[in-house]
């Protein structure tokens, strides 16, 4: 039987059209010459293993209308526009990816705008699926302008190969936020906003600033820390609950860890160069570490060390704790506070 189809719209301004359809084959949809719009209508529900692709200028899925994928089948939708109708529902138990299909064309997410790819957050929970993919590296900034948390998606991704950023005090929130962005998340003076429990964040070259509501785990064993990959930029991450380091957190410039809660802790279990940077120029390239209570580097057979490239500074309102796997390590000034006891 056939297992793929593919649509090529000709030159001129195309749409096509989705009734209701059972048992379909994967389909790729090709962006023509024109202005080419899709149009869902109907319930379209794939064969297991089959996929939807989707390149247009626009995309249109109806009220109560729904595109369901299974098995390792998922839902790929690049479009400047799209739009998801109340009570839609796009499914996948593999992954959805929405994009603009215009290389440097804004992500609004929260909002109605004209000037970008715009994402509601009502839309954004009609998507249901372990993995969710909002942007590429070809897409513009993120804007978010009004508190997101994509509540059916177990994980989300977002990425551009610019900037992430949140406006007026808009909050991503999710169980597992992964940011990955060209040019820098967040600023010094409106860091992006979140309230999650687990993040994993990276950039090709700018500075990456994040403040977080709740207690926070850095990374798994499937996902990277917190990176940034070039340039001379730094990390400010700062929870108003535990921070808990389990990969990599690394930048040229300063890194910043604040657990800021009277209660709360930072602990650091990322293995050799946990915490680390990798600058030529020492004053701007310390590492920080400052938590209401205590700092508990590395445990056991789980090292967590520091290697600066410049000063470090570590202070607790209660112990400052180091395990014996664990080594700190700093070209510059090395300065410790503790209320409480060092335990070395």
């Amino acid at each position: 039987g056939i297992t793929q189809v593919a649509i090529n719209p000709a030159a001129g301004d195309d749409i096509v059209t989705f009734n209701s359809m059972v048992n379909l084959p994967s389909i790729n949809i090709n962006d023509g010459a024109g202005s080419d719009q899709v149009w869902v209508h109907g319930i379209l529900s794939f064969a297991n293993g089959s996929s939807l692709q989707v390149n247009s200028d626009s995309i249109s899925i109806g009220a109560v209308r729904s595109i369901n994928t299974s098995g390792a089948g998922t839902i790929s939708l690049s479009a400047d526009n799209i739009s998801i109708g109340a009570g839609a529902t796009l499914t996948s138990s593999a992954n959805v990816e929405l994009a603009p299909i215009s290389a440097d064309r804004p992500i609004i997410l929260g909002a109605e705008s004209a000037i970008g790819l715009s994402l509601t957050g009502s839309e954004l929970d009609l998507i249901i699926t372990p993995s969710l993919v909002i942007g590429s590296a070809t897409a513009g900034v993120v804007d978010v302008q009004a508190n997101i948390a994509a509540a059916n998606a177990s994980s989300l991704l977002l990425r551009t190969g610019r900037n992430i950023i949140s406006f007026l005090g808009s909050t991503l929130v999710h169980p597992f936020l992964k940011l990955e962005a060209g040019t820098g998340i967040g600023t010094p003076s409106e860091p992006l906003l979140t309230q999650v429990p687990k993040i994993s964040a990276a950039t090709a070259t700018g500075r990456i600033s994040i403040r977080n509501t709740g207690n926070l785990q850095v990374g798994d064993a499937a996902t990277n820390g917190i990176l940034v990959n070039g340039g001379n930029a730094g990390i400010a991450l700062e929870s108003s609950g535990s921070i808990r380091v389990e990969r990599q957190i690394k930048s040229p410039g300063a890194i910043s860890l604040t657990a800021a809660g009277a209660a709360s802790d930072i602990t650091v279990l990322a293995g050799v160069d946990a915490i680390k940077t990798t600058g030529t120029t020492p004053l701007i390239s310390g590492i920080s570490l400052s938590a209401g209570r205590d700092i508990l580097l590395g445990a056991a057979v789980n090292p967590g060390d520091i290697n600066s490239a410049g000063p470090t500074v570590l202070q607790a309102g209660n112990d400052v704790v180091v395990d014996a796997t664990t080594y700190v390590m700093s070209i510059g000034n090395l300065q410790a506070t503790a209320g409480g006891d060092f335990l070395i």
